[in-house]
């Protein structure tokens, strides 16, 4: 390789291993999240969704959830949160209740129960480290 783009070979060297530190990162994130978590029953008062349509019209529109819960904190106080959720296959109903988590110190964050927490960062942890074995193929 030319002099001159030996930052290139840095670059491709460099980059994988953010994305592999940004999916740990990520997963020591969700783990905090779920061994504080506390788990309430919520109540779905409110279902929006989103539908983003390709810019190719042979591609497929895809439809984001995200739910408005009702829920008592450990303060006991109630509490409203929209909850994403990216499982298309849940079909959330208005009034039925649901297991959520929540962060004792801060009860306005929460999560579904049993949504993937981890499955975010196992997935860039995985494609950095992909991206790491084809950086090292290219640059020797």
């Amino acid at each position: 390789m030319p002099e001159e783009y030996a930052w290139l070979s840095l670059v491709f060297r460099v980059i994988p291993w953010l994305i592999v530190a940004a999916g740990i990162w990520l997963l020591w994130a969700a783990h905090n999240f779920t061994t504080r978590a506390h788990r309430v029953r919520g109540r779905v008062i409110e279902l929006n969704e989103e539908r983003i349509r390709p810019r190719r019209p042979s591609g497929k529109t895809i439809v984001l959830h995200r739910p408005v819960f009702q829920y008592i904190g450990p303060d006991g106080q109630r509490y409203e949160a929209g909850i994403f959720s990216p499982a298309t296959g849940l079909k959330l109903e208005m009034g039925e209740e649901y297991d959520i988590l929540l962060d004792p110190d801060l009860p306005e964050i929460a999560r579904l129960a049993g949504s993937a927490p981890y499955a975010p960062g196992l997935m860039l942890v995985a494609a950095g480290f992909f991206a790491v074995l084809i950086a090292q193929y290219l640059t020797g």
